[in-house]
This record gives C-alpha cells, structure tokens and sequence, in this order.
C-alpha cells in the first residue's frame, strides 16, 4: 500500500554513480553528480610497438594481443583497437586505460555491461592474471610486472622490463656481512671469538706458572751450594761447579778469602737449573750411555726385538647337509593313488599315500595335494561301503541315498571320471530312478515323474526312462495342436489344453514353454 505525502520527493540512490566517480567531499544533497575520482589527471597516452608493450590480453585460444595504446577499446566495430567478434559484444564494448600507475578497465555503456573474475562491473582496477568477459568472449590480463621480479639484481638501477611504462629497480645498498646474515651465525662467531681468547689466556697462565716454579727451583739451588761456592778449593764438588759458574780474574785470584762471592760472581739460575741433575737421572745415563733420546731407545727396542707376525689360519666350515626333498615322489604318489582308486583299489590308494603324509621333507603344494587325495579317497571309500552294507540289509532307502550322494561327490572330484565302484552300482541305481518315476505318473505327478526318468537316462542311458519320457513328450505335443486348432472355435476349451500340457511337462522343455506363453497372452489381452 502506497502513501503519497505532501512536498515529499522521490530520489533513485545514484549507486552506479558512486561506484563510477566516487564521493565528494560534501556531504549535502546536490543534483549535480560527484566529479570522477581521477578525473584532475590527464590520461596517459601511448602508442608503440608491439615488442614494446607494457601488457597484453590472452583469449582462451592461447593468442595474445600486446596493448600498444592508450586508450585500447575492444568491441567488434572495425574502428576499435582490438575487434572481438562473439555474441554479446557491442560495437565499442570497453576500454583500457593507464591512470595513476594502474591499468584501469572501463564499460562503454555496453548492453551487456563487462565482467572481472565473474563479478558484473563498470571500471574496476586490473590485477595481474584478471579475467575480463565481454559478452562470451573471455581475455586474461598480463602485465609485465610478475616477469620482472624474477631478474637479477644489480648495483645501479635499471629497467627491469622493456616498454613505455616499465618499472624500474630501486638500487640495493651494499649491507655488510662481517658476522653473517643471520643473528644465529653472529652468535656462533662471538662464541668462537671467546673461546680463541680464553685459550690464549690459559696459555698465558700457564707459560707464567710454568716460569714462577723454575725460579723457585733456581732459588733453592743457589741457597743450598753457597757454602760450596765458599769453599770450592778444599770442595769436591768444586770440579763440577767450575764449568757452571762465570769467575772473573778478580774473583779468580782470592777464591781463598772467606768473604762471600759477589751476586755477579753467579750465573743466572737457568744456567744453573739446567746443568744439575737429579740421581735418577744419572744412573739412567750411566746404564745406557749410548742412548741419547727416547726415540733412539724405542728405534733400537724396535730393531732388536722384532713384533711377531700373527698369521691367521682360515677356519674351514663344515658344507651344510643337503635336505632332502620328496615333493616329487610325493606327487608321483598322488597320481597313483588315483589310479589305483579308479581301478577300484582304494585301500591299495590309501597305503601309496601315507608315506608321504606326517613327512617334513614333503612341503608346499606336495604336500597339500597328499592330504587332500588322502582325504576324498578315504570318506568316498567309507560312503561307498556304508551304502553296500545297507543294501544288503535290505535298507532300499537308504543305500539309494548314500549311492546318488557318492556318484555325484565322485563326479566332481574326479571331473566327470567314473572308477569301478561306480559302474558297479549305475544300474542298479538307475532302475531305482525308472521305478520312482513310474510310481510318480501313478500318482499324477508328471513333473516328479518326468525329473527321475531323465536323471535315470543321465546315469546309463535307461531304456525304459528313455521310452517314457517320449511318451510323455508325445501326449504333450498332441494337446497343444488339438488347443491350436481350437483357439478361434473356442478358446476357453483351448486354454484348459494347454495348462493340461504345463502339468505334463515340466518348466524347460519345449512344449510347457509353447503352452505357459500362451495362457499369458490371453491373461494379458483376453479372448
């Protein structure tokens, strides 16, 4: 329900408008649309060749078209840059243009407006692999910018693309990589710098230790041979001392005096740590005087007493006894079995296979063959005797049961091979069938009747079922004619014949077939 107010004024939202210019920067109602968001800008104007262009559209046939100018227009009027022929297609459909740094698609005020990615627009900014849709054809923008990322940089800036619009690389400045690029190299560095600097100061510690106890070995030294140095012209040490201790001629001439010698009178006390020796160490020279160094002692230990040579002797093992293996035989023994079975020797069968039954050199399909021959041949022996005792118990029943059981397991255990045990009973067998056929068609029931005649002339060829199964066939085959030959006098009458031959015969043979497909037609059409 409408409701018309007083001086109030309907206004569409200029929604197309917004989109296409934007806002101002007032906020108030005006009648005149907004100013374009760039329209301040002058369009770019370019016009170069095609192995110059900045882009390029795709169709779907994989045919490019460089953008060689600008504006490009695309419609299928012979005046457009590029003419595009498809349904849906005005004559001056869109355009492209370069504004801002950007590629800017344009609808012309086309019937069938453009599309960018499936979305309906009327200027959208373009992006790098953009699908534009005029009507049914389909162009994919490419610009040159994705191609340029992947070139190699360089110290001074360069074009990283041919064209007009080509963009240019910023030079990188040159960044200094002492400690690596990563905070996990500067660390392994400054671990390795410290490290470098705690060993040198434990070398240090260690040269300074090492220098503080030889003075004090000197010190003592010096103090305990002062009273020697005295003395050393009554001394007996003072022969050994001479050679280490620096006299001047002053010194020389009153070594007798009993004034203490001058400190210059005494060596410096490397000179005196070196030339004393300990007890040890001059009863190991006296013993050996000819060896001067360790390494001349373990030359000579080594050249006096040579190392004996090992010499391994090879450990010879004993060749592995071959197993034996009976497979084979075991299905030699299996064909004989048989043999023997069909020869209706079915004990002697048995005692060809138990050799090789609990045998471990028997494996693998052998072995699996023994036991399943061993097994068939030993339950259809014990059926078959079983039946024999009661036929000769007089138990008709049941030695009939047990012989059909026992011929059909044998015929498909021996595929269809018939063994003496066999063909001593098919006839008495058979007769059963021909006698339980009869006694059926006594009773009116033709189908049982009809199914033990003809398992009786399966077995051994029966004349007597043969007979009788032609009988039935013939009376069968009367009735189906004299119902023919009805069927436009009176068709009830010809029905009642023919579902007299389905009780005759039974499902599969040719006349209960012929029959059954009348009595159809006529439940499903009537007379």
């Amino acid at each position: 329900m409408k409701q018309n107010l007083d001086g109030f004024v309907v206004e569409s939202t200029p929604v197309l408008d917004i989109k296409k210019q934007g806002l101002g920067t007032s906020t108030a109602a005006s009648s005149k649309p907004p100013e374009n968001w760039d329209s301040d800008r002058t369009e770019v104007y370019a016009d170069v060749d095609a192995s110059e262009a900045i882009a390029s559209l795709v169709a779907d046939n994989g045919e490019s078209y460089p953008i060689t100018t600008f504006p490009f227009v695309m419609g299928r009027g012979n005046e457009c840059d590029l003419v595009l022929n498809g349904k849906g297609v005005s004559r001056r459909h869109a355009e492209i243009v370069f504004q801002s740094g950007r590629f800017v698609v344009n609808d012309l005020e086309s019937l069938n407006g453009i599309k960018v990615n499936g979305y309906k627009i009327a200027r959208v900014i373009l992006e790098e692999n953009d699908i534009i849709k005029l009507g049914e054809v389909a162009l994919t923008f490419y610009s040159g910018s994705s191609q340029n990322e992947s070139s190699s940089e360089q110290p001074v800036a360069k074009k990283s693309g041919s064209g007009l619009f080509a963009k240019r690389d910023e030079p990188k400045a040159d960044t200094d990589d002492t400690f690596g690029p990563s905070p996990l190299k500067k660390m392994l560095t400054t671990t390795l710098m410290l490290m470098a600097v705690a060993m040198l100061l434990a070398a240090g510690y260690l040269y300074f230790n090492k220098t503080n106890r030889s003075g004090l070995m000197v010190a003592g030294s010096s103090s305990a041979g002062a009273p020697a140095s005295a003395n050393t012209s009554s001394g007996t040490n003072a022969p050994a001392m001479q050679g280490k201790i620096n006299h001047s001629p002053e010194q020389s001439s009153s070594s007798d005096s009993s004034a203490p010698p001058s400190a210059n009178s005494i060596a410096p006390p490397p000179s005196i740590s070196m030339s004393a020796k300990k007890p040890v160490e001059a009863k190991r020279a006296e013993a050996e005087p000819n060896v001067t160094d360790i390494s001349d002692l373990a030359s000579k230990q080594s050249v006096s007493k040579p190392a004996p040579e090992v010499v391994k002797k090879p450990v010879s093992k004993p060749a592995p006894k071959p197993v034996a293996n009976l497979n084979r035989e075991a299905s030699s023994a299996v064909s004989t079995a048989e043999r023997l079975y069909l020869q209706g020797n079915a004990n002697a069968a048995l005692e060809q296979l138990r050799p090789y039954l609990n045998n471990s050199a028997v494996t693998g399909t052998a072995r699996s063959s023994v036991v399943t021959a061993n097994q068939d041949i030993g339950s259809l022996s014990d059926q078959f005797n079983q039946a024999q005792s009661a036929f000769a118990q007089g138990d008709k029943d049941l030695a009939f049961s047990l012989w059909t059981d026992f011929m059909s397991r044998e015929d498909n255990l021996l595929s269809g091979r018939k063994s003496s045990y066999t063909r001593s009973i098919t006839t008495k067998v058979m007769d059963e069938y021909v006698a339980r056929g009869n006694e059926a068609s006594g009773k009116n029931d033709y189908h049982t009747a009809y199914e033990n005649w003809q398992k009786a002339l399966d077995i051994g060829n029966s004349v007597a079922a043969k007979i009788a199964i032609e009988n039935q066939n013939n009376r069968a085959r009367q009735l189906y004619r004299q119902a023919l030959r009805l069927e436009y006098v009176n068709a009830g009458k010809a029905k009642d014949m023919w579902r007299e031959v389905t009780q005759i015969l039974p499902p599969g043979t040719e006349y209960h077939t012929k029959a059954s497909a009348k009595l159809a037609w006529y439940d499903k059409w009537g007379t």
